[in-house]
């Protein structure tokens, strides 16, 4: 297969939750492994994983990947606005993880809905949607 997530889901939209779930648990695996060598990403999206010919995935670009440490702040405004976590919008320091979590939490519903949680025409607007917390939640996910 050879694509980016992000291609794959304009191709052949949305996946099963079942096909969701093994990427995603690829992704957390391939996340955690960076986390525990103290690792960001801080550029985690769909156009950012890319599927294998067997699909499996594998995470691309860490051009925006820094080390962090214990005590030690990042504030660099980094990756993709409709991926980024509320304390980026903020101008808030930020350990590193919780960026990638939050992330990871947008990564997942692309896979199961093929949309973005948050979007907006504006940068502003866009902001807003992520501080306010407010997405739609489609018909089709399970409980």
């Amino acid at each position: 297969m050879n694509m980016f997530v992000a291609d794959y889901i304009a191709r052949y939209g949305r996946m099963a939750e079942q096909a969701a779930r093994r990427k995603f648990w690829q992704i957390l695996s391939a996340v955690e492994y960076c986390h525990e060598r103290r690792i960001v990403h801080r550029d985690l999206k769909a156009e950012n994983l890319l599927l294998d010919a067997n699909m499996n995935i594998k995470i691309a670009d860490f051009g925006f990947s820094n080390y962090y440490a214990t005590g030690e702040l990042l504030a660099t405004w980094c990756g993709s606005p409709p991926y980024a976590a509320p304390e980026v919008f903020e101008g808030k320091r930020y350990t590193g993880p919780e960026i990638d979590i939050w992330s990871l939490g947008v990564v997942l519903y692309v896979l199961v809905c093929g949309a973005l949680p948050f979007d907006g025409s504006t940068l502003q607007s866009l902001r807003d949607r992520v501080l306010s917390g407010r997405f739609r939640i489609p018909y089709f996910m399970s409980e």
